[in-house]
C-alpha cells in the first residue's frame, strides 16, 4: 500500500515539475527527451529494487 502511494506521489511530482524543467532546457522541443530520460531511469531501477526486495525480504512497518 505504501508503495502505491509513493509511486502516485512520484508521478504527481514529475507531472508538476516537468513544464518548468522543459522551459529551463529550452522549450517544448525538449519535452520528449526529458520524459524519455525520466522513464528510462525509472525502468532501469525497477529490477534493481525488485532484486533488493528479494534479497532483504518483506518486513512489517
Amino acid at each position: 500500500m505504501v508503495t502505491l502511494l509513493l509511486a502516485a506521489l512520484d508521478q504527481t511530482i514529475v507531472a508538476t515539475a516537468l513544464p518548468k524543467v522543459v522551459s529551463d532546457l529550452g522549450g517544448i522541443s525538449q519535452y520528449s527527451w526529458v520524459f524519455t530520460a525520466y522513464m528510462l531511469g525509472s525502468t532501469v531501477t525497477v529490477p534493481l529494487y525488485g532484486k533488493l526486495g528479494d534479497a532483504h525480504g518483506r518486513k512489517p512497518l
